[in-house]
């Protein structure tokens, strides 16, 4: 299309051609713009946790329906309570990766309520409060991709499955070690590349055989 950036005609030629009312492309784009004006927004302040969680909530929609579009499109996913819990765990340990670049460059990921309580600043890492509440997001973070798990093994697309895993698994590496440095933010974590790709293969292997032994037992139990 011209006068379009490669990357916006791309955009606009998978708009054109999505005929499904509010489907899961719509919900992709608009929350990812969402989640930009909201980022241009919040950048210099320090915002509430209400704002924060509803931020969360509209990149794990995003990412969420993102994958669902583009990897088995034509198959109905199940809509259930715990359906974003993966993606909202994802974000908070991005989050907290972010942290330190983030207040950097004026994007303060902590609230607002939590630093007025305790009497600290955005950049007090080190200070007791501001681990208890690194710790209290790894938690949370670690909840959230036990509920998130528990949705993705229960999907009939293996991509998709294997996707939401390989996610998950990108992120837990950063909680494992926040954990390790007693929840004291590094400026920077570095993945080692060989190590990162043996284990995306080893768990795309384990989800492939736990997701064909599952579907093994149903098809003999609806035989029985």
């Amino acid at each position: 299309m011209d006068g379009l950036a490669p990357e916006e005609a791309i955009v606009a030629d998978l708009i054109r051609h999505d005929s499904a009312a509010e489907s899961n492309l719509q919900s992709f784009i608009y929350n990812m713009l969402t989640v930009i004006e909201f980022d241009a927004y919040r950048r210099g302040q320090v915002v509430s946790q209400q704002k924060l969680d509803w931020y969360t909530d509209c990149l794990a929609i995003s990412v969420t329906d993102g994958i669902q579009y583009f990897i088995g499109n034509d198959h109905t996913y199940p809509v259930v309570e715990n359906r974003l819990s993966a993606a909202r765990g994802a974000h908070i340990a991005h989050l907290l990766r972010d942290m330190l670049a983030d207040i950097g460059d004026g994007f303060i990921n902590i609230p607002r309520e939590y630093l007025e309580a305790h009497a600290i600043g955005p950049e007090e890492i080190d200070s007791a409060p501001y681990r208890a509440w690194v710790r209290q997001r790894v938690q949370q973070a670690r909840s959230d991709f036990a509920d998130g798990i528990g949705y993705l093994d229960e999907l009939d697309v293996l991509r998709c499955k294997i996707a939401g895993y390989w996610y998950c698994a990108r992120f837990e590496g950063v909680l494992n070690t926040i954990e390790h440095d007693g929840y004291r933010l590094r400026p920077e974590y570095k993945r080692h590349k060989i190590s990162t790709w043996v284990g995306l293969m080893v768990v795309a292997t384990s989800v492939t055989l736990r997701h064909f032994y599952r579907k093994s037992l149903r098809i003999l139990w609806r035989h029985k």
